[in-house]
């Protein structure tokens, strides 16, 4: 049995291609490029998400409080806008025509929602970004 070191759990910087699945369960031959989760890029740029969002939840509470109504809490758009924002900091690149940028990505992900998922899927699945695992190869 090969014992694995420290320095084979290190996760690859780079982008990973995944092929987007339709959602029939057909392949779209979009391939885009997922970062890990865990990769401190990712953490810092999830992290300013996260205290934006707090942020407006905070607001939201105060001007409840204010007019001593129940706050409503979060939209269902503001809470698909975030997930399709939480899942383009982990995208690094794409074989679209159109040109990458973030707000593109935000964009193909409001067209088609479960790709969102999916890069969040890929993101966390540790091992396709795993120097020393066979399904980061």
């Amino acid at each position: 049995m090969t014992k694995l070191s420290l320095a084979d759990l290190e996760l690859n910087e780079a982008g990973v291609p995944v092929e987007m699945i339709d959602d029939d369960g057909s392949a779209t031959g979009i391939l885009i490029e997922v970062l890990a989760s865990n990769l401190d890029s990712v953490n810092a740029r999830q992290n300013a998400l996260e205290d934006e969002r707090r942020r407006k939840a905070a607001v939201r509470a105060a001007k409840a409080a204010k007019s001593r109504q129940e706050d409503a809490g979060e939209s269902a758009e503001e809470t698909a806008e975030y997930v399709r924002r939480a899942a383009a900091v982990r995208v690094s690149g794409w074989n679209l025509a159109d040109e990458f940028t973030e707000a593109n990505v935000v964009k193909l992900f409001k067209l088609r929602p479960k790709f969102a998922l999916q890069v969040l899927d890929a993101s966390n699945e540790t091992s396709r970004f795993t120097k020393g695992s066979p399904k980061a190869s």
